[in-house]
């Protein structure tokens, strides 16, 4: 299937592209809590400020651009979309630059930070610059050269990284330094890809309508980010930057979680944009959900149940994350569901582009940050790090509840619930049984209890006979391969 071939690809990219979850051993080994803490605050600067430099032309240019078979037109509406972000990264750039004292103060309460406000500036401008030609790269389906510029900026990042942090000991200078050198090659890399499809061509009439609907989705990515990342802010407000750094680093670890839905995201988007207008558009999207959650569940029980073990593995001297915040992983599974309910969120999506109805996603992301600000304000002097957790994952679920109820309004898709239940039923008993009779096994117990998944799903009847079969199948051709070797 194409959208599950392009997923997988996609996820090696999205997997390169998340450096901060690759160089996790790197900034929890060299850098102290409290500075891992600040660095946390200012890459979560650098994230918000993103969602301003494309202000919803992202969603236009996918939307006109895939559709779309004339490549001459093609070329002009990539034209429109890029010079638009462009211009207001720059402008954005500037006034981070000028107004770094001021944020340095406002953010960190510190204006020693201000030359570092200054080079999360310009690696804002080099992410932008980079950002819109991966976009282009997803429109045209082109998933291996997608993977290969971003794999070029990560391998860079990582080396340098290497480099500035530990050769050298510049901390979060080394960091910066990393990012921005690695981002400005990545955008020289692309440069002959822009010149190729890039237009010396711009109609304000259609900048216009770009804009009209994409703007909603300013408010949208914001208000998403924000859930993502408002509880940093808090924390630090709340208890100290320590707790930051200890929340952040078990945050990356359940936001493996984002790559599987990050990676279908970016197949999704054109596949059901593709599908729309064919007669089993919407049964598909039924089923891709029910795979999709199957999946995601899966994923969650698996990092869930080995977490403990996966953090304590030594290689090289590195853990996956320093033994200072292995207290934290008791927050794991609720960032692991928190976005597997934003896969959801993204399924559910679908009828919004399909239809045009771009003006009610801030209703939802709206309910869902608003929900997210509110609990973190109560649970985090309650609970510390396990209110900012369970905050996430209400601000995901109201979110969502609230998509799928106003979407199915004006685009009906019959989800495959039943199924969905029990899924979810399954994943519930063996997770409990885990938690309550299991947590401290050794790695073979484990490992019995995981392969519970699929058999309860098997009593529960969630397999389709088609579905029975194709595993029957697949079973025997396996078990031939390793007879005849």
């Amino acid at each position: 299937m194409e959208l599950s071939k392009h997923s997988f690809i996609y996820g090696v990219g999205v997997l390169s592209r998340l450096s901060s979850f690759i160089l996790l051993p790197i900034h929890t080994a060299y850098l102290s809590q409290h500075d891992y803490g600040i660095l946390i605050l200012l890459l979560s600067f650098i994230g918000i400020a993103t969602v301003f430099t494309t202000y919803g032309l992202n969603v236009s240019f996918l939307r006109w651009y895939v559709p779309e078979t004339d490549e001459e037109e093609r070329k002009r509406i990539f034209s429109i979309c890029y010079y638009g972000v462009a211009g207001m990264t720059l402008l954005l750039t500037v006034i981070i630059l000028t107004s770094s004292t001021s944020l340095a103060s406002a953010l960190l309460r510190d204006t020693g930070y201000k030359p570092m406000f200054m080079m999360a500036g310009l690696i804002l401008l080099m992410d932008s610059l980079f950002h819109f030609p991966q976009m282009l790269l997803q429109a045209r389906k082109n998933s291996l050269g997608y993977i290969g510029v971003v794999f070029l900026n990560v391998t860079l990042n990582l080396g340098l990284s290497w480099y500035f942090i530990v050769q050298r000991g510049f901390g979060i200078n080394g960091v910066l330094y990393s990012a921005l050198i690695a981002g400005f090659a990545a955008f020289l890399v692309t440069v002959p890809l822009v010149l190729k499809h890039l237009k010396l061509y711009f109609s304000i009439e259609k900048y216009k309508e770009f804009v009209k609907y994409g703007i909603p989705y300013v408010a949208n990515f914001l208000f998403v980010v924000l859930i993502d990342l408002s509880d940093r802010f808090l924390l630090e407000r709340f208890i100290d930057a320590e707790k930051v750094a200890l929340y952040s680093a078990n945050y990356k670890l359940g936001a493996a979680m984002a790559i599987v839905v990050n990676a279908f995201r970016l197949a999704w988007h054109p596949f059901f944009l593709s599908l729309s207008n064919s007669p089993d558009a919407k049964r598909t999207f039924g089923r891709v959900f029910s795979y999709f959650f199957l999946l995601s569940c899966g994923l969650f029980l698996f990092i869930s149940i080995f977490i403990n073990d996966i953090v304590r593995v030594n290689v090289g001297g590195f853990h996956l994350i320093a033994e200072k915040y292995w207290e934290g992983t008791f927050i794991i599974p609720w960032i692991l569901f928190s976005y597997l309910i934003s896969g959801a969120y993204v399924i559910f999506a679908a009828g919004i582009h399909i239809e045009k109805k771009t003006k009610y996603t801030p209703l939802f992301t709206g309910a869902g940050i608003l929900t997210n600000i509110v609990a973190n304000i109560i649970l985090i002097p309650l609970l510390g790090i396990y209110g900012a957790a369970i905050s996430t994952v209400l601000g995901y679920g109201v979110m969502t509840i609230i998509q799928y109820i106003t979407v199915q309004k004006f685009y009906y898709v019959k989800y495959e619930f039943d199924r969905i239940i029990k899924v979810f039923a399954s994943t519930a008993i063996v997770f409990s049984t885990y938690r309550i009779f299991f947590y401290d096994s050794n790695i073979v117990v484990k490992s019995a209890i995981l392969l519970t998944y699929p058999v309860l799903l098997y009593l529960f009847r969630f397999y389709l006979k088609s579905e029975w079969n194709e595993i029957k199948s697949l079973s025997l051709k396996l078990l031939g391969r390793k007879n005849q070797s």
